[in-house]
């Protein structure tokens, strides 16, 4: 919004923003030529005193300064009763893009034309880039075009992050930390067998620890969680353990430590080769270098100690 604010995007043909709901609480007007809604989910529902209904309002206001409107089909009853000529996309649904997920390839059905891209990410990806394709084809970007970004494209830094094989076990970084989207992460492995370390949930804003450790529970038997909050630089060991606390499943594997490092160090000890290693939590987003730093550090140490 920078460029916004200082005219920049007067002097471009075509300005692409994100737009998430603070952002938009701040406009008094914009003028879209294509807007596109991903979700609308129960998420940062204490910014708007607890209300889902304030925050589909706070998120309708793309819809009303957008010429033409993309939106998620899971959006559609609340879309449909402020728009009729809305276009909606979604996965494995006859709508107006429908994807389809394939082994390492995502193909794109649209009118009476389909396309398929090779395709090098995972989970969430997959539907982010049919929205990001239905967008494209609807603005006119011709099809090779997009055919060539698909390809080429390669995610985002600890985004669902393949950081490679350690002892025969792939090791995925995810800085997931909403319900929501751990959800469709940890949906995407229900067929592994995961290993799954977790930051302190806590940054600049207090999370439901609880809600964490019951969803994990359901999916995963071994949860390693870290008591070492990034932004205070403070051991809350308590915030780990009321995580692990919430997991009612009697044969999970549960451990607390005091570091990030230390979480990832010990998913050696309790995986083996074949396993999936999984990081999920806010701190990743929140300072992505140091963090990651240290979870190499504990990743590589883990490697060499029980190997």
């Amino acid at each position: 919004m920078d460029g916004v604010v200082k005219g920049e995007a007067e002097n471009c043909d075509i300005a692409i923003f994100e737009l998430p709901h603070g952002t938009i609480g701040l406009l008094n007007k914009l003028d879209l030529k294509i807007g596109l809604l991903t979700n609308i989910a129960e998420d940062h529902l204490s910014e708007f005193d607890g209300s889902l209904e304030k925050y589909q309002q706070r998120k309708l206001i793309l819809e009303a300064m957008s010429e033409t409107f993309i939106s998620n089909d899971s959006c559609r009853s609340i879309i449909s009763k402020v728009r009729n000529d809305a276009i909606y996309y979604a996965l494995d649904k006859d709508v107006d893009f429908k994807g389809i997920v394939g082994d390492e390839s995502l193909t794109i059905e649209y009118g009476e034309n389909k396309f398929t891209a090779p395709f090098n990410m995972m989970s969430y990806f997959f539907e982010n880039a049919l929205a990001a394709s239905a967008l494209a084809l609807t603005y006119g970007i011709k099809k090779k075009d997009i055919i060539t970004a698909l390809t080429e494209f390669r995610g985002l830094p600890a985004h669902m992050e393949y950081v490679g094989d350690y002892n025969g076990r792939d090791v995925i970084l995810d800085s997931a930390f909403l319900y929501d989207g751990m959800k469709i992460t940890l949906e995407y492995f229900k067929d592994d067998n995961v290993i799954l370390f977790l930051d302190h949930f806590d940054t600049l804003s207090k999370r439901d620890k609880a809600e964490v450790g019951k969803l994990v529970g359901e999916y995963v038997d071994v949860i390693i969680a870290s008591g070492f909050n990034e932004v205070t630089q403070e051991v809350e060991i308590e915030a780990a353990h009321e995580i692990l606390d919430a997991i009612e499943n009697p044969n999970a594997i549960k451990v607390a430590v005091e570091t990030i490092e230390k979480a990832a160090e010990l998913t050696f000890k309790y995986s083996k080769p074949g396993d999936i290693i999984l990081h999920m939590g806010p701190l990743i987003a929140y300072d992505r270098l140091t963090t990651v730093d240290k979870i190499m550090k504990g990743l590589e140490e883990g490697s060499r100690k029980y190997e």
